[in-house]
């Protein structure tokens, strides 16, 4: 399946035929994505969906042979797997804008989409940790220090917790870094910027409704009533 969803990339959104449902619904998507954007952007979030579809395959060795990534391997996997590349792309397509190479190769942009997915993907990993644990599964930050380390869940948190605010601290002095030197980027780095910041929030947001929404319901049935 993986492979089909590249060659569906390489070609342009071409499909062969009696390919599956899926596959061609990837091929719509993807010809849809394609239009208007440049072959540049195109290379680009292709190489991203890459990482994402051949993360699968590697998590799925992983899993087969009960091998335990370190907190090393684990962040270069979770990069590919968290999608986050791709949807920073997509944000980009939607808000009318791309980012030129040169200014995508910048080591301190890189840097900050680096973060940007590392706290998406850690902040997911903490809020599924149960599942994960439940179900054996080996691709949790919180699990995976806690095996290198020997430490508990409560020591894995208080890690991540720190983590998650030295990554904060970082991207905003390269926010600040970056600006200040944008020059004529500066239409294209802002909403980029504020693209990755948006991606960032998303799951503190989702843990919010999901904390939120049990006792606002219960008001709504209270003021209903």
């Amino acid at each position: 399946m993986c492979d089909a969803f590249h060659d569906v990339m390489a070609s342009s959104g071409g499909v062969l035929d009696g390919s599956g449902p899926l596959v061609v619904a990837f091929a719509e998507v993807w010809r849809r994505l394609s239009q208007g954007a440049s072959a540049e952007w195109i290379d680009r979030t292709a190489r991203h969906w890459d990482w994402y579809f051949d993360a699968y395959a590697e998590e799925a060795d992983n899993r087969a042979h009960r091998r335990i990534p370190t907190v090393e391997e684990h962040f270069a996997l979770r990069r590919k797997s968290g999608f986050v590349y791709a949807m920073i792309d997509l944000s980009q397509k939607a808000h009318g804008f791309e980012l030129p190479r040169h200014a995508y190769d910048d080591p301190v942009l890189r840097h900050m989409l680096d973060i940007t997915a590392d706290v998406v993907d850690t902040l997911n990993d903490v809020h599924s940790v149960e599942k994960e644990e439940s179900r054996g599964d080996l691709h949790n930050l919180v699990l995976t220090i806690e095996r290198e380390s020997g430490c508990g869940r409560r020591e894995s948190i208080a890690r991540i917790q720190r983590l998650i605010d030295d990554w904060g601290r970082e991207f905003l002095e390269h926010e600040r870094v970056l600006l200040d030197g944008a020059g004529r980027d500066g239409p294209v780095l802002r909403p980029s910027i504020t693209s990755s910041s948006a991606v960032s929030c998303g799951p503190l947001g989702l843990a919010l409704v999901l904390v939120l929404r049990p006792p606002l319901d219960r008001l709504r049935k209270v003021v209903g009533a």
